[in-house]
């Protein structure tokens, strides 16, 4: 198994559908009718987002928040290109909920930005409950769940229907399946309209 990484999940589609590589991630923005022919694509987790912040920002003892309660703060998130899925993803959280993304700066990976929130008492940042595999840790970074609705992340699984390798069957299996077996994300999830 090789992994690879692209800059978008629709360059991953193009990738599947060319047939460089067996299967891909995204977050579906298209709707089955504009699927390419022969692509199938199924939902394989849903990812419920925190907001990591540092203990100077004004909601450091906080249990929980609501988007709502996020409005007018600045989440920053370098480097958030806007005609990506997870582009459009928070453009539309924030535009539903007054949130104010700021895109703006380096991205030196999430350390570099773990480092920079925590010494600032007015930028968060969104982190999935999944990713990124290793956090930093022994920064001060506060994680707080975000509720009243919780803001999940879909990633669905693509491939092409006509790909012999025989593991990618039992890939997509063990994806849906666990999938199915962990449930809904939240209680009360927040899903873009395209998803």
């Amino acid at each position: 198994l090789d992994v690879v990484t692209g800059t978008s999940g629709r360059a991953g589609l193009a990738a599947v559908r060319e047939g460089a590589v067996d299967a891909a991630f995204w977050a579906r923005s298209l709707p089955e009718s504009r699927m390419p022919a022969g692509v199938r694509t199924v939902r394989v987790a849903d990812e419920p987002v925190v907001l990591a912040i540092g203990p100077k920002h004004p909601l450091a003892g906080r249990e929980s928040v609501s988007p709502a309660e996020l409005a007018g703060h600045r989440l920053w998130m370098p480097k958030l290109e806007p005609d990506t899925e997870w582009g459009w993803y928070y453009a539309e959280l924030a535009q539903e909920f007054g949130m104010r993304i700021d895109p703006s700066g380096p991205a030196f990976g999430l350390e570099h930005q773990a480092r920079i929130i925590v010494d600032s008492d007015d930028r968060g940042t969104f982190l999935g409950t999944r990713t990124p595999l290793v956090r930093p840790t022994g920064l001060g970074l506060h994680l707080i769940p975000v509720r009243r609705p919780t803001p999940v992340y879909p990633h669905w699984l693509l491939w092409r229907e006509d790909n012999p390798h025989p593991v990618l069957p039992k890939v997509r299996d063990y994806l849906t399946a666990r999938h199915a077996a962990e449930g809904p994300a939240a209680d009360d999830p927040w899903l873009p309209g395209w998803a």
